[in-house]
This record gives structure tokens, sequence and C-alpha cells, in this order.
């Protein structure tokens, strides 16, 4: 998934654990960015059913938003 392409939504969680086993259960594939792009944050991207590139970060304790 290549976020910066066109492109996409994003959204943050507190519990990005209980998201991945969302997304696992169900079949959805997502590339796991860890903290590569934003020191503090970490990224998961993934496409929705209409092809749109949809993120989804938790920041760390004290990392700056």
């Amino acid at each position: 998934v290549n976020p910066v392409s066109h492109g996409h939504i994003a959204y943050r969680t507190d519990d990005m654990d209980a998201l991945l086993a969302h997304l696992d259960a169900r079949g959805v594939a997502y590339s796991d960015w860890g903290a590569q792009a934003v020191q503090g944050w970490r990224q998961v991207f993934f496409y929705d059913p209409d092809g749109n590139v949809i993120e989804v970060h938790q920041v760390a304790p004290g990392a700056e938003t």
C-alpha cells in the first residue's frame, strides 16, 4: 500500500493491536509501517472496498502529535 500515491484518509486509535486483530480476522491485507515515517507513531495502511487508502495510527505516550 502506497499512502502517498493519491493521498489517503487517516484515523487515530488507542489500541493498534485490537485493530490489527480485527483486520486479520476479516482477511484484510495491510502494510505495517511501524514508526518508519513518523517517529513515535505506529502506522498501518490498507485499502477500503472502494480502493481508497486508509491509514490508522497510534501515537506512543509522550510522542508529539
